[in-house]
């Protein structure tokens, strides 16, 4: 039962965490850059990421770059780390580098913060916890993370669950990933509301009685194009971090 409330209260911090992520990365520095002239908007992905390097390095405690993958290599490890300390200076590079123009996305910080807090409330209720419920813990933050940041709780618990793994999940985990994804997402549209992230499907002409069969060839197309890029963009960014 300790576990499980932990977990709740881990979904409803990463909720708020992520609001404000949000909405400091998209309706003030990338709204801000949309205003601006085009040759400012061309050399801002450049500033962006300079920026997060000086950031990183002088006011995130020389932290690296990596976000997500530090949730998966924690999860190998026997005694899993994530400094939360590191957390306000990533979440800040990520403002800068996202919001002004930078590739990928929220969901990166956002699982690091969630699984960063995970550990850190293990660790900070361990007399009431069992040492092994560390990885349970970090796994419903970054559950928590990713349910908020795409408005998609069950996206958030599979993501968290498979993501250590190539051919298997955590199953151990599954309770109170759902619990934190629930509690999370509640939070995140109460703060922000429930505008989708893809605003497709909330017109009468883009209905799903409107769908038809060539609108199925161009999805599935389109999801094998999305793969192949997903693929290719994963190799560079291993690249460049290599």
């Amino acid at each position: 039962m300790r576990l499980l409330a932990a977990s709740a209260a881990i979904g409803v911090v990463v909720a708020m965490i992520v609001a404000l992520f949000d909405a400091l990365t998209v309706e003030v520095v990338y709204d801000w850059l949309l205003d601006q002239q085009r040759s400012i908007q061309a050399a801002a992905p450049f500033v962006g990421a300079v920026g997060a390097v000086l950031i990183l390095r002088y006011g995130g405690f020389n932290a690296s770059a990596s976000t997500s993958d530090e949730y998966v290599r924690a999860f190998h490890e026997r005694n899993p780390s994530i400094p939360f300390r590191e957390v306000p200076g990533k979440l800040a590079a990520g403002i800068t580098t996202i919001g002004l123009g930078g590739a990928v996305g929220l969901e990166g910080p956002s699982i690091y913060a969630g699984s960063a807090l995970g550990l850190s409330v293990n660790s900070r209720l361990g007399r009431w916890l069992q040492r092994d419920e560390a990885k349970v813990l970090m796994t419903a933050g970054a559950a928590a993370g990713v349910a908020a940041v795409f408005k998609a709780p069950a996206t958030g618990v599979m993501f968290a669950m498979e993501a250590p793994y190539r051919e298997d999940v955590t199953p151990h985990a599954l309770l109170p990933s759902l619990l934190a994804a629930a509690s999370s997402y509640a939070t995140f549209v109460a703060l922000v509301g429930t505008e989708p992230v893809v605003p497709l499907l909330d017109q009468e002409s883009t209905s799903l009685l409107a769908v038809q069969a060539v609108d199925l060839l161009g999805a599935l197309l389109l999801g094998i194009g999305a793969g192949l890029g997903g693929r290719g963009f994963a190799w560079l960014v291993r690249r460049a971090k290599g």
